[in-house]
């Protein structure tokens, strides 16, 4: 019996075949293994009108990968019709602009899904691939490695695998039996948008009746709408909305009159009467995003693409993530059974390879999940902002300049095939990078000018006869100034010895709380005479700083007359935190170390707490 299984051929069988399970079965058949696929629709080749989703896919550098590995690029690729940028489609004119997704003419391809999963079955046969439709999983046996399928007629046959791949959507019914038998961490997502598509027709001369060469967006903040070329001059469009704007679209009038109000452009290219028929004739499509892990069960079963990591269609990578799931697996075969090795795999470094397989490729696909949910913000928002513009230009000149140093997020995703999320990673660091350089640059440019206002503009007020207390008194009428200086600064200045210290109070109850000025005769921020003595206390809180230049969380100094009257307490035991040197003349007490090492004092009234003065406020009483 050994023998007999040794010389047996080793099969394979792959459940659904739609994109990435024929060009899976593909990569099987390379290596000489007997692959059989099972689809639950109908053959899409012969039948007239195709089942499940119809988005229009762009396929780019990772799905081209993968079909050239597997050897049946030629003849698909020279239908795709490459699209260089986005075109946006202005809300309020109509003005249409450019944005390039690349930058050194780099583009994303448009092509039709019923035409790449023909292809591919075509290719698969030609390989030898047995096809088999109309087959709905019942259940699996993993320990016989054993499949039930319910045929067109009602009847069920079972088969028996080697090998049993998982490429069935999202809704995987492999997938749901591997969770009867491993421990599977398994989530599911639906977003509060759905679809429907549209479609746009050629223009009375067969011609396109825009630019084919982009991606059209209408962004509209909180929906958007989309539309890619077809090889036979029509474009395929779709709306993206939330399900409650779909719900409150009853009527033809209610709906050209919301087409009127945000794509008023479009009317005249879908047509009236077109854009009726399709609207209310065309399925709402839900959203989801399906992460989980494991994606094996030993070494009888995987799953791969959408069955494993579905995912929302906003960066165009749902395809081709899938198709390079194929090229990874295959890649990590090879590593592990050598290079399409004839003959049956052993059974431990078939089960080594998948469970590698699950490992690398599980953070990777749950990074692109991530970023394709993030996507839609940028294409129905960010892409009109004045922000988003500038760093794309910023980012666009450092690519230039160090191509191999900066790559932009999207250059990574579309246009290389660094993992996913190693460009997660990249993309953090860079928007928090980015993030900090514009609070510094805003903040900078704001307190600069204020302050050559204040200097200038009170230079000119006393050169010209005006008085101190005049000026003070003017400063303290500008609402717009002390709201600025109160929320970046704590206080608005006094006098001018707080003009060249200010610390740093946040005061949320003005009634209560004192501002800069009304301590600075006890505070060593601003009398730093006066601070000599504490010196050793200064260095050892780190709070006070005389810079201007940077704001500090606020300690201020105290007497106990100043707490009494601030709280209307009556009798307080003030104390800090261990480890401080305050000169003489420190009120007793070391209560326990505070969380954040902060200083802090006790009252004997249980309702009167540090944080009835200021959250962000230490106190640190003196005699």
């Amino acid at each position: 019996m050994a023998t007999d299984r040794k010389s047996a051929p080793f099969t394979v069988a792959v459940v659904g075949g739609g994109l990435v399970g024929a060009l899976n079965a593909v990569f099987f058949a390379n290596r000489g293994w007997h692959v059989t696929v099972f689809e639950m629709r109908e053959d899409i080749r012969v039948a007239e009108i195709a089942g499940g989703r119809s988005i229009n896919l762009a396929m780019s550098h990772r799905g081209i990968s993968a079909l050239e590995a597997a050897g049946v690029g030629r003849g698909l690729l020279d239908t795709l019709i490459p699209m260089k940028g986005r075109m946006i489609h202005d809300s309020k004119t109509g003005k249409l602009s450019s944005q390039n997704y690349g930058y050194f003419n780099e583009a994303i391809n448009s092509v039709d899904r019923k035409l790449v999963n023909q292809h591919l079955l075509t290719m698969a046969e030609q390989k030898k691939v047995v096809l088999k439709f109309q087959q709905e999983l019942l259940s699996v046996d993993f320990g016989k490695k054993t499949l039930s399928f319910k045929q067109a007629d009602g009847s069920v046959v079972r088969t028996t695998a080697d090998l049993i791949i998982g490429s069935d959507g999202a809704f995987s019914r492999v997938r749901r039996e591997m969770m009867r038998v491993t421990r599977m961490n398994y989530s599911q997502k639906y977003i509060d948008h759905a679809y429907v598509e549209l479609s746009m027709p050629p223009s009375a001369t067969g011609d396109y009746q825009m630019d084919p060469n982009h991606l059209h967006i209408w962004p509209r903040h909180t929906f958007m709408m989309i539309a890619l070329p077809n090889i036979d001059k029509s474009f395929t469009v779709t709306l993206f909305m939330p399900w409650k704007e779909f719900e409150a679209i009853k009527t033809p009038e209610e709906l050209l009159a919301f087409f009127k109000t945000h794509f008023a452009d479009s009317i005249p290219l879908l047509g009236p009467d077109h854009l009726i028929s399709d609207f209310f004739k065309n399925q709402r499509g839900a959203l989801m995003s399906v992460k989980c892990t494991p994606y094996n069960y030993k070494g009888s079963c995987l799953i791969i693409g959408d069955a494993a990591h579905a995912m929302v269609p906003f960066y165009g990578q749902g395809m081709n993530c899938g198709f390079e799931d194929c090229l990874v697996l295959d890649q990590i075969l090879t590593k592990h059974l050598g290079p399409y090795a004839k003959g049956r795999p052993d059974d431990e470094k078939l089960m080594s390879a998948l469970e590698e397989y699950s490992k690398v490729r599980n953070p990777d696909a749950e990074a692109i999940c991530d970023l394709a949910m993030d996507n839609y913000v940028e294409m129905r928002s960010s892409v009109t902002s004045w922000r988003y513009k500038t760093r794309k230009a910023v980012e666009g000149f450092l690519h230039r300049l160090m191509p191999t140093r900066v790559i932009p997020l999207y250059t990574m995703v579309s246009f290389s095939r660094i993992p996913y999320s190693q460009a997660l990673q990249a993309s953090h660091r860079r928007r928090a990078l980015y993030e900090a350089v514009e609070r510094t640059a805003a903040y900078a440019v704001a307190v600069t000018g204020l302050w050559m206002g204040v200097w200038v503009g009170g230079a000119w007020w006393i050169k010209h006869g005006g008085g101190r207390e005049q000026l003070l008194k003017l400063l303290e009428k500008m609402g717009f100034l002390e709201a600025f200086i109160t929320r970046h600064f704590g206080g608005v200045p006094r006098s001018f010895a707080d003009l060249v210290w200010i610390i740093r109070v946040r005061p949320n109850d003005p009634a209560i709380i004192p501002v800069a000025s009304d301590f600075r005769s006890i505070s060593p921020g601003s009398q730093p005479d006066f601070a000599r003595p504490y010196q050793p206390a200064i260095h050892n809180n780190q709070y006070f700083k005389r810079d201007v230049r940077r704001a500090y969380p606020a300690t201020a100094v105290y007497t106990n007359q100043d707490i009494v009257r601030l709280s209307g307490a009556t009798q307080l035991r003030i104390g800090v935190s261990e480890g401080s040197s305050l000169e003489s003349g420190v009120a007793v007490g070391l209560p326990p170390r505070p969380p954040g090492n902060k200083r802090r004092w006790e009252s004997a009234l249980p309702h009167f707490k540090p944080t009835d003065l200021n959250p962000d406020l230490a106190v640190r009483g003196v005699k």
